[in-house]
């Protein structure tokens, strides 16, 4: 995508200037400001260098506020502190836009005199360079090109403020696009085809972190890694930056992470279905020789693998009581009248086989109210009991394996199992009706309920 560098622009006012840098990236359509307070400062001396269809912006600012910016080394295209690479398009757009900016810089008004432009190189991609897609392209250039889009305008950083966890779900990101890309075709093949689906129900999965192991299967170990050394960045401690989601104890977690791998490698649709832990296992701590359970707090810097599906929330009672009622055709019928709703919230995550282009899907519920906030309980000041649905109803997803020595804790494993089946039976009910699902035999559609 082509990016513009704007301009330097001085206000005077009051007896102090003000200046700001704005990078206009995308087709102009995002800037980034960075302004500074209303302080007596000098100009700034700007002066642009174009090397082989980039562009790289130097500021040397003066005055207390000297080496705001930094040099990028474009020559070893390495990240310094306080670096801003952009990017310019290629070809013959690249070369009109070089010239542009090297004249609006010619006249540029220096009070000092200096900061000359540097002459435009002309090592410039021809006209008829095919452009990369860098949501999609494998190649290290366009790996190190994404990773900077999703660092400015997925964390919203840039690298003088990114931190360990910035670069990693920049990265993250980097890896996910091409991830969606082989899901969403093989989302649509399989809906395409109406391909018969296996639905793999289990209390854990052990999946362990995604990142490695989605580079393994995309064949992008090497690149990735070689990217993120040229961006001057060290690659394992990225790998190791992930939170790993602690969806399982041990056997059967695992057992089930290698069945939805082995599926999706041996390319046979598959959907996957649990629950969404918001406390996975618990971090292990031995003191006096004995055991101490803490939080295993997974989820306190986001997960980049997830989307959420709001839009395929659906509802599960428990309890209640039955009742007869008489249909429209004068038919007696007993209906359930559930005593408690909780809604199932879908987040789907892409698991993709080994080198090859099929991604299955793993779907983790989340529970929640759908009410989660009494507004008439807190106004009569019970501020617990206006919260109290939502915590109740929260409780379902909140721990793997809930100790079960107390009675409530054997009903709470229990409700969770029943959430994890109601889920998914809704769900396929969902999908038989929007299907036109016709059972055996029938010409007429079959109705789930």
């Amino acid at each position: 995508m082509p990016a513009l560098l704007r301009g330097c622009q001085m206000v005077n006012g009051c007896g102090a200037i003000s200046w700001a840098v704005a990078l206009a990236l995308k087709n102009a359509r995002t800037a980034w400001f960075f302004a500074r307070p209303s302080v007596p400062i000098q100009a700034p001396k700007p002066c642009i260098a174009v090397h082989a269809g980039s562009v790289t912006a130097h500021f040397f600012p003066g005055g207390r506020h000297a080496g705001a910016l930094r040099r990028h080394d474009a020559a070893a295209n390495r990240l310094k502190p306080r670096a801003l690479p952009l990017r310019v398009a290629s070809g013959a757009i690249a070369a009109a836009r070089a010239q542009k900016l090297q004249t609006r810089f010619a006249n540029f008004n220096d009070p000092e005199g200096g900061g000359k432009p540097v002459e435009a190189s002309s090592h410039i991609a021809p006209a008829d360079a095919p452009a990369e897609n860098d949501r999609t392209a494998l190649t290290t250039e366009s790996l190190k090109r994404a990773f900077l889009d999703n660092l400015f305008y997925m964390q919203g950083k840039f690298p003088a403020l990114a931190t360990r966890n910035d670069y990693y779900m920049a990265l993250a990101y980097v890896v996910r696009d091409r991830l969606l890309q082989r899901w969403v075709s093989t989302a649509n093949a399989y809906t395409r085809q109406g391909s018969r689906t296996v639905a793999y129900l289990s209390a854990e999965f052990l999946m362990g972190p995604h990142l490695g192991n989605n580079l393994i299967n995309l064949g992008i170990y090497e690149q990735v890694k070689l990217a993120v050394a040229e961006l001057g960045l060290d690659f394992d401690e990225l790998l190791q930056q992930e939170e790993e989601p602690g969806l399982g104890n041990g056997g059967l977690g695992r057992l089930a992470a290698c069945f939805l791998d082995s599926l999706a490698t041996l390319e046979i649709p598959t959907l996957g279905y649990g629950i969404r832990y918001e406390f996975g296992i618990f971090h292990q701590d031995i003191v006096d020789g004995w055991q101490v359970e803490k939080t295993d707090k997974w989820l306190c810097h986001g997960n980049p693998w997830e989307l959420i599906r709001p839009e395929w929330a659906v509802q599960v009672g428990f309890g209640g009581h039955t009742e007869r009622y008489t249909d429209e055709r004068g038919r007696a019928r007993v209906r359930w009248m559930p005593n408690k709703i909780v809604n199932g919230i879908p987040y789907d995550t892409p698991i993709l086989g080994y080198r090859t282009h099929t991604a299955n899907t793993l779907r983790l519920w989340r529970a929640e109210a759908p009410e989660s906030f009494d507004f008439a309980v807190f106004n009569r000041g019970d501020y617990y009991g206006a919260v109290n649905k939502k915590i109740v109803s929260e409780n379902l997803s909140k721990v793997l394996y809930p100790n079960d020595e107390p009675t409530q804790g054997k009903e709470l494993r229990l409700e969770q199992q029943f959430f994890l089946c109601r889920a998914r039976s809704r769900t396929c009910c969902a999908s038989c009706e929007r299907s036109g699902y016709r059972s055996s035999g029938s010409t007429k559609s079959s109705r789930c309920s």
